[in-house]
């Protein structure tokens, strides 16, 4: 629907993704229709002190967990004013500066998935000591904390339009089975298991 609303194809849709690691991204997401990806090896930072961030119609990125990254990236989705998509470890929404940091969230919504998501850090980004994984040709497959999406898509769809999409016969019938979009509240206990990996003891 945010194509839609934007009346812009997807290949035409442009995505800025402000945190580089290995520039996968790029490729990935061009293998599914979207050409104008902006992934660069740059200091997130140092571009908005410049005022130099590339025009985009919607943040899309994985962040660094580390540090204030989160909180500093939520601050800025909120001055941006533009719609975002942030995959994230659940336990970032207990965190006390999440509601601060997103000023009001009640436009937000959440995707989880059915199946927790698995991960491909590039061989020799972290030390093997830190890893918990299975190794591969793509690099290092982990999933060290349930995660899921946080989202605000609006101005361009509300979350009142989203969710009424997203119930609606126009989804694609794979997103019906493999996700849930809701509201905090209304997301499963699953989100926020009590292992220590991803729940609410992180917070």
């Amino acid at each position: 629907p945010l194509g839609e609303r934007l009346e812009k194809p997807k290949a035409r849709l442009r995505i800025y993704d402000p945190y580089y690691c290995a520039g996968a991204v790029v490729r990935h997401l061009q293998e599914l229709g979207f050409n104008r990806v902006y992934n660069k090896c740059q200091d997130f930072y140092a571009v908005i002190e410049a005022g130099s961030v590339p025009s985009h119609d919607v943040v899309v990125t994985n962040p660094p967990y580390s540090g204030d990254h989160v909180e500093r990236l939520l601050r800025w989705c909120r001055s941006n004013a533009k719609p975002f998509l942030l995959l994230m470890p659940s336990y970032f929404s207990t965190k006390p500066f999440y509601q601060a940091a997103l000023g009001d969230a009640s436009s937000m919504l959440y995707l989880f998935p059915r199946k927790r998501y698995m991960y491909w850090t590039p061989k020799g980004l972290r030390a093997k000591d830190k890893m918990q994984s299975h190794s591969g040709v793509l690099g290092h497959r982990t999933s060290p904390f349930v995660s899921f999406w946080y989202l605000d898509l609006s101005p361009a769809v509300s979350a009142k339009r989203l969710l009424k999409w997203w119930a609606s016969a126009a989804r694609p019938e794979a997103a019906r089975s493999s996700a849930t979009l809701c509201s905090l509240e209304d997301l499963p206990p699953a989100a926020f298991p009590t292992d220590g990996r991803g729940g609410k003891s992180e917070a």
